[in-house]
């Protein structure tokens, strides 16, 4: 599963790009996001997710990912 964080940073956002392969870990996220404890969830794909590549903006639109995740709302992709 693709997950693109979405960060503050200091004078903009920060799109961030992990992936979680086993069951475990992409079961507890979505548990967490369907109990809209997002900030957990991003602490989840922090801690049990692999690092793929920091995102520019006109890369977002290519970018084929399973969820986007900010700190207040999570986005699943419906295609």
């Amino acid at each position: 599963m693709h997950v693109i964080l979405v960060v503050d940073g200091k004078n903009e956002k920060i799109h961030l790009m992990f992936k979680l392969v086993s069951k475990k870990s992409i079961d507890t996220v979505k548990k967490l996001v369907r109990e809209f404890k997002c900030p957990q969830a991003i602490s989840g794909v922090l801690s049990c997710g692999t690092f793929i590549k920091e995102l520019a903006e006109d890369e977002l639109v290519n970018v084929k990912s399973d969820l986007i995740l900010t700190q207040t709302n999570a986005y699943w992709s419906l295609i």
